[in-house]
Parts: structure tokens; sequence; C-alpha cells
């Protein structure tokens, strides 16, 4: 996606958004109004904490719809040549080749710029990391301050006028700084803020439909809805990697701050307060890892939270001087929001105190359900709608499940003066600890109890207070907090399951291979890293090969590899094809390298692996019924790669390629890695869909276009054509760099 589509689809249906907002607004205060006047004082601790309960989601929602109800669409800007840069990649414990992947990310940067690697650890390892691949090295032997105490002591040393900073697991696309410079024309901007994503889609957070080809983690509303809104009123957040700050300006508030576990958030503040203004650009330039279970992600988000709700305390939000209204209610929401945690708890037990005590928060009336259910319908359709399909209230249910102990814990950070800064952990073997699930436990065995309790009729007294419909109305949400814990603790269990120590990306790619030395095969890889694959071929074999050789191909080269098996059962057949685990025996580490920044230069292949990250809006869906082009098909993974050669070219100069087939709105297109004239001539000698294979292809001109006219012969067509030649690792990725200095403390 561009920006341009990434824009119009949240600026698509503003008026009937600002519609459904009114209306929601109207069924609130329909329902609140009338609540009101039925708070059941005979149980009024219980009665009044429910009510307050109700009216904080309220001012949720509200906070929710001024954030994201307008957005600044802003033109990308180019970057001015000659800027001075340092890009900083803290580090504390993290595994040497995690760091490694990283730092030589940074290092390939189109822009020029300095990498450093700042080692909180001060490990051997990372001194000659940097010394291997030529980067600065910063050690400290007291590491006070943790991450901001790191990059203040980097402020020593680095003195660029521009700071990047990056997480020492994520990795950089090479346009990273060509895509966020331009916009420091204005020299009041103090920040450029680009979302954080990951591509460990495995991981907890995620939820993935690989049918539909969609791809979701519960960071997709904030950084594709809230800041793009925040974005309007200057309120777009530092997150603290994925971001360029100006040096002049973190001098100025006196360094990163170190008084909190969020100096990122915490930085935006101070910088916001002194005058300065922010820049969200809304797509992934750099890709991390996600928590990969329960325990890593609940560590995580209690940081986050518990530093949110410290900043807010420390700069006297939402009274504080020098922020305008719209960023002083843009950053107390981002404190406010963990309060969300002690109004699902309310909720949640809510239906088990009405069902097994007889208890309820509202006096009897059979005015209830006509007063809630437009209420309830207005809410889904509210929160559907302006997320832009980036949430599904469903799932977003899931997650808040998931995280609201921890919620409820850094709430807590209104009070305490000193907080550990917890690291998260970079790895991907999950673990299953059970006592982090005891709150997710105890509200489905209370839901249960409840329901089988009332269901048996075991409590009568219950059927002579209430009508049947309130009984089943405290049934139903029973059940349905009941399925949310038992998804929460599947997906915990799901995600501990990961025990391979790498993360394999599942792309397509084709490849050549041969088996112990014999005739070449062509393949197409299942899923991959650097350190080994698992693909298939057609073919007939009687046994495992003791070695594997050939070329992958990714985009603008191919890569020569040799491998062995996995293991004896590395070897089986699946519908006439076979499938061979292998790991990798790299003779040259800078084959090795390329491969591996290749694959986590997601931008290339996230959209050929996923379709998106949004869903259909209810409106959406309704439009799809009666409109001619089928709007599901923006959404469904429909790609296939291909390998090609220009006519006449010989077959080893065959490049990658990706094929969307025939759509209504396109026709059918082939994407590819180079700049070809329009008319050129191009053969698909490969092709994951068997009836493409062999095409001679004419390309039509680029952008895409809506026709795609037939050239007149049987094994002739026009295909509209889109280059990537600029997309990322295009070009051969450089091994390594001469060292450039390396200084540690007290050296």
């Amino acid at each position: 996606m561009d920006l341009r589509t990434f824009y119009e689809r949240h600026e698509r249906r503003r008026t009937a958004r600002a519609v459904i907002g009114v209306l929601y607004f109207i069924a609130a205060a329909f329902y609140l109004s009338w609540r009101v006047t039925v708070i059941n004082f005979n149980y009024p601790v219980f009665s009044t904490v429910f009510f307050i309960a109700e009216m904080s989601s309220l001012i949720l929602g509200a906070g929710f719809f001024f954030m994201q109800w307008k957005v600044r669409v802003r033109e990308p800007a180019k970057a001015p040549r000659g800027l001075s840069v340092d890009v900083l990649v803290p580090t504390y414990n993290e595994r040497r080749e995690l760091v490694r992947r990283t730092v030589l990310a940074a290092m390939h940067i189109d822009y020029p710029h300095e990498t450093w690697l700042l080692d909180d650890g001060n490990r051997p390892e990372m001194k000659d990391l940097a010394a291997e691949l030529g980067c600065h090295y910063l050690a400290r032997e007291v590491n006070t301050g943790a991450k901001p105490g790191n990059l203040n002591n980097a402020l020593k040393y680095a003195r660029a006028d521009f700071i990047a900073v990056i997480d020492c697991d994520h990795i950089a696309q090479r346009d990273y700084l060509d895509r966020l410079l331009g916009y420091f024309d204005d020299p009041k901007v103090a920040f450029v803020q680009a979302p954080q994503d990951y591509y460990n889609v495995n991981a907890f957070q995620f939820r993935n439909d690989s049918k539909k080809g969609l791809l979701w983690h519960d960071q997709s509303s904030f950084f594709s809805v809230m800041q793009v809104g925040r974005d309007y009123w200057d309120a777009a957040t530092c997150c603290g990697t994925s971001t360029i700050v100006r040096r002049s300006v973190v001098d100025e508030i006196g360094g990163f701050p170190e008084a909190t576990v969020t100096e990122d958030m915490h930085l935006a503040v101070r910088a916001h307060k002194l005058g300065y203004k922010s820049v969200y650009y809304p797509l992934p330039l750099a890709y991390g890892v996600a928590p990969v279970d329960l325990g890593e992600y609940q560590k995580q988000r209690l940081r986050w939270g518990q530093g949110n709700v410290q900043t807010c305390r420390e700069e006297g939000l939402p009274f504080t001087r020098g922020l305008s209204l719209p960023q002083r209610i843009s950053y107390s929401y981002l404190g406010l929001l963990y309060f969300e945690g002690w109004v699902r708890l309310v909720f949640y037990l809510t239906p088990p105190i009405v069902l097994l005590f007889g208890i309820a928060p509202i006096e009897e009336s059979n005015q209830f359900l006509p007063h809630f259910i437009p209420f309830a319908i207005f809410t889904w359709l509210y929160f559907e709608e302006m997320s832009r399909g980036y949430i599904r209230l469903f799932v977003n249910e899931q997650m808040a499940m998931a995280r609201f102990p921890v919620f409820i814990l850094a709430t807590f950070a209104l009070f305490r003066q000193r907080i550990k800064w917890n690291v998260s952990s970079k790895e991907f073997v999950g673990h299953f600890q059970p006592f982090l699930l005891l709150p997710q436990l105890a509200v489905l065995v209370a839901s249960v109890v409840a329901i089988v309790w009332t269901l048996a009729g075991w409590n009568e007294d219950l059927f002579k207070t209430f009508t049947p419909g309130i009984i089943g109305f405290a049934v139903f949400w029973a059940g349905f907090h009941a399925v949310l814990a038992v998804l929460v603790i599947r997906n915990a269990i799901r995600g501990a399951a990961n025990k391979r120590p790498d993360y394999r990306f599942a792309v397509p790619l084709p490849l050549d291979v041969r088996f112990d030395g014999g005739a070449a095969m062509r393949g197409r890889v299942v899923n991959i890293s650097a350190t080994g694959m698992t693909f298939e071929t057609e073919g007939a074999m009687s046994g495992l090969p003791s070695s594997i050789a050939g070329y992958i191909h990714v985009p603008g080269f191919r890569v020569p590899f040799e491998a062995h098996p996995d293991d004896a059962q590395a070897f089986e057949t699946r519908g006439g094809k076979i499938v061979i685990a292998c790991v990798f025996e790299w003779r040259d580490l800078a084959l090795r390298d390329r491969l591996d920044l290749s694959l986590h230069s997601c931008a290339w292949h996230r959209n050929l692996a996923w379709g998106g990250a949004f869903f259909l809006t209810p409106l959406e869906w309704v439009e799809n019924l009666f409109v001619k082009q089928d709007l599901t098909e923006r959404l469904v993974t429909n790609h296939w790669t291909m390998l090609y050669r220009v006519a006449g070219a010989r077959d080893e100069e065959a490049r990658l390629g990706i094929v969307v087939p025939s759509r209504k709105d396109t026709g059918t297109m082939v994407t590819l890695f180079e700049d070809l004239p329009a008319g050129t001539r191009i053969e698909l000698v490969w092709c994951e869909s068997a009836d493409e294979t062999g095409r001679v292809v004419t390309l039509g001109t680029q952008p895409w276009k809506e026709e795609a006219a037939s050239a007149g012969a049987d094994d002739v067509k026009s295909y509209t054509y889109a280059s990537m030649a600029e997309a990322e690792c295009s070009e051969r990725w450089p091994a390594a760099r001469v060292p450039v200095a390396a200084v540690a403390a007290g050296e």
C-alpha cells in the first residue's frame, strides 16, 4: 500500500462516519440518561461502581472519536542531501545474531549516515561485532537510566544534527532515512515517527487469516488509525524506535528523559511543550520482533502502561502548560487508556454476581433492553467504522481479555516513584506460564458456574427477582466472556508452542535445486530463514538425499546455497510433491547476509504473503452487495511468484517477479523488480500457477492501467506492469565495511 492509497482509505466515507459518530453519542445519551434514573441504591457500592465503569467506557469511546475523526494528508517530502545523521542501535542482553542483523541493515540504509552500536551490557562479543561490521561502538560500565541513559551516553560522542533510533530487533528498510528526513525542512519539526510493525506474524498479538490474506495485530489500530488522527492535532507521539529526532531539540529538553520507563512519550510531551511539531509517517519502514508468548506480551504492555501513566503524572497532564487543548486530550488519553483494565474487570464480574447472588446494578425495569440494544448496536457500528477496518470488535475483545490484568497493574504507576525497566525478550521460543492465566481462568470459572447454576434452576429466587429477558441477557454476557477467556488461554498455549530458535518466513520463493549433484529441478519455498528452509518440488525420490544445492531467487539476484536435510524425518510427499526440510551450510557469510536482509526487508513480500491489515467495515460490506466491483478482492491474497526472462536471455538470467491474476479493476498484472520499457516481451519460465508457465508476455504501460488487452496471438498476452525497481533489496547488499571507530567506557 502506498501513501495515497492509505490516505484515501482514511478519507473515504468521512461524512458517513461522522453521522455514525453522532448517532452513537445520541444512543449513548439516550441510554445513560435513562440509566442514571435506575441505579439500584439497595446495593449502592456495586451499582455505583458499575455505573462509573459504563461512564468510563463512554469517555474512552469519546476520546477515540476525537483522535481519529480527521486526518492530515501529508505528501512525502524528498530528503535533502548533506544532512548529518547518526543511527543509534541500543542493546542490553540480546543475542548476537539478532543484533548483527539489525546493525547490518542499519549500516546499509541508503542515505549517508553513521551507525552506532550502543552496548549497555558492555559485552566483548558486541565490541567484536562492531569491529567486524565496521560501525561505531559505545559501552558503559554502569547502565543507569536504562535505554534513555544509554542514548544520552551516546550523545556525548555522536554529534550529527539528526538522531535515528532503531531498537536492536528492528530491521530498517533501505529507504528509511530517505522517506523521513524531508519533513525536517520545517525547522519546528522535533521528530518524525513511523509505525512499529513486526515480521514474526506467529506472535501472540497477531491474528491471521491466511485464506483471506488478512494480517492483524493489536497495535494496528493505534499505528494505522489513532496516530494518524493524532497527527492532525500535532500530537503524534514518539514510540522509541522507527523515529528520527532533531538533535538540537533533544539537547534543549536536557536529553532523553530518564524519569519514566517510556522515554519516547516523555520526550514527545516535552518537545510539544516547547512549541515544536511532530510528523507521523503512516507506513512501516522497519520490522521488529513481537513478543512471542503471553508472558512477554504482558511484560511489554505493562512497561508501556506504567511509563505512560508515569509521564502523565510527571508532566501534570492534562493540566500542564505549553500544550494545546487537543494535545492535552491526546496525551492524557494515553494514560487514561490503561484504566480500561478496571472497567473490564467490573464488566467481567457483573454477570456472575447477578446470576449467583441475585444482585443487579440496575433496578428491575422492562425498559432496559429497549434502551440498551440501540446503544450496543451503534457502539459496534461506531468502533468498526471509525477504525476504518483496522479493528474487529470481537478480536479486540479477545486482546482486552488478555491484557486487562496488566492494565490494572499499570495504573498503580500513578503513585509509584521508581519502576524497574523490564526489557522484553526478543526470542522466538515461546514459554507457557500458567499462573499468568489465573485472571482469565477466574473469569472463565465464575462465568461457567453462574451459567450452569442458572440454567439448572438451582437459584429459584433469581427467577422471582428478574424477568427472563434480564436473566437471558446476563447469561449471554457471561457466556461471551467465557468464550473470550477460552480463546486467550488457547492462544497463550499456541504462542508457547513455538520452539524454533529462528523465525521462518512463509514466502513462496522459486528455487533451482539439485539433489546429490543430480539434474536441476525447479521448486518452491514453503518457509525460509537464513539458517534453513522447507521447500517442495515435483518428482520422485526413493530416499532422503545426503546433499542439497542450488539457487534461491530473491528480488534482483539469486542466492547460491548448499544444505543438508534437517533430520531423518525431513522428507515427505504431499499431493505428488516432495517436501524437504533442510539446514543451510554457508561457506560465504556474505551470501547468508544477502538472503537474511532480503527476507527481513518485509516491505516487498508483506503484500505478497498477506493482502492487508484491515477488514471490510460494515458499510463496505453493505456496499459490496451492490457495487459491480467486489471489494473483497482488495483483501484476498491472490499473488503468484514467477520466474521470467527477457526474450533472448539465458535461463540463468531468470529473475523473480509477481503475477496478480485477472481482476475486475486492473486486469492481469505483473510486478517486476527492475525497470523495463513498455512493449518489452518476457517469458514466464516458471510460475506457481501452472497455466501461466511458458506464456510470452508483452508489458503494458506503467503504472497499472485498468485495461489489459490481448495482443492477438494465443501465446502472447499484454499485461499491465508495475515496477518495484527501487524496492528494498533490489540491489546487492555489501557484506561489511571497514571498521570506523570503537569507543568503550574508560578507553
